[in-house]
């Protein structure tokens, strides 16, 4: 940790309930500056949730939320988020640019319309994930990976001191993956920004992230990806049924740790 100073998210026993359910229960989570820590758990287990309860869009019955000491609320512009690619409404008729430039609303105010200027920084960021090309490709023609590509140029181009991502690999090839997390950490070296992801498959996750947080409901382990990977950790967060899948030596991101 770099301190309470250094701190960008900090949860404190957090319980959270869906029509009378409990979703989220006894939750202590942070998040220190340029930090890329992994959110792991099963289908159901609150993940999503917790991502709603820091981006303010979730209350919470208990505990407390900071987002760069402050509310969530208080702290929306500082935050990016990519959703699920498969959430996207594909048949939606928008350029590449008109979904980049959506990410400046927060800032721009629901009825301004983007000018020059913010077309420009669009242009731009969307040259940092190298989509600049494509611009004014519809969106719905893209691919997976390309789309994953626009919708973190959409999530960066309000420049976030904290990027959210809701499970960034589902419906992309492991190509794209690879070539993803590269980025995450590009971003993360030239603009320190701190970045929380969502997933479901810790063994992807774990080599490419500083620490992991295994949920269901509670947290079982946060820590070292190492640890995340231990048995007795995964039987707690996934049940007594699991399988770990170890890649090999060939697969890039595994080796880079």
């Amino acid at each position: 940790m770099n301190g309470e100073a250094g701190r960008v998210v900090e949860l404190r026993d957090v319980l959270v309930r869906y029509d009378g359910n409990v979703v989220l229960e006894d939750i202590d989570f942070d998040l220190s500056a340029g930090e890329i820590v992994a959110v792991v758990g099963p289908n159901g287990g609150g993940k999503s949730t917790l991502l709603k309860v820091i981006l303010g869009i979730k209350n919470i019955e208990k505990g407390t939320v900071r987002v760069l000491g402050k509310p969530p609320s208080e702290a929306r512009n500082d935050m990016g988020f990519l959703p699920q690619i498969s959430t996207y409404k594909r048949s939606f008729p928008v350029t590449v640019l008109d979904v980049v430039l959506m990410g400046m609303y927060g800032r721009l105010g629901l009825f301004r319309r983007p000018k020059r200027r913010e077309r420009e920084k669009a242009m731009d960021t969307l040259g940092q994930v190298d989509m600049a090309q494509l611009a004014s490709r519809p969106f719905k023609d893209l691919s997976g990976g390309q789309q994953q590509r626009v919708g973190i140029a959409r999530a960066l181009v309000s420049e976030p001191r904290l990027l959210l991502l809701d499970e960034p690999s589902t419906g992309v090839d492991v190509v794209a993956q690879e070539s993803f997390y590269r980025l995450l950490e590009k971003f993360r070296g030239e603009k320190g920004i701190s970045v929380v992801i969502v997933s479901h498959d810790v063994g992807m996750i774990a080599p490419v992230v500083d620490r992991v947080a295994l949920l269901n409901r509670n947290i079982h382990y946060y820590g070292e990806p190492t640890g995340a990977l231990a048995p007795a950790m995964l039987e707690k967060a996934f049940g007594a049924h699991v399988r770990l899948l170890v890649h090999d030596e060939h697969c890039l991101t595994c080796s880079r740790r």
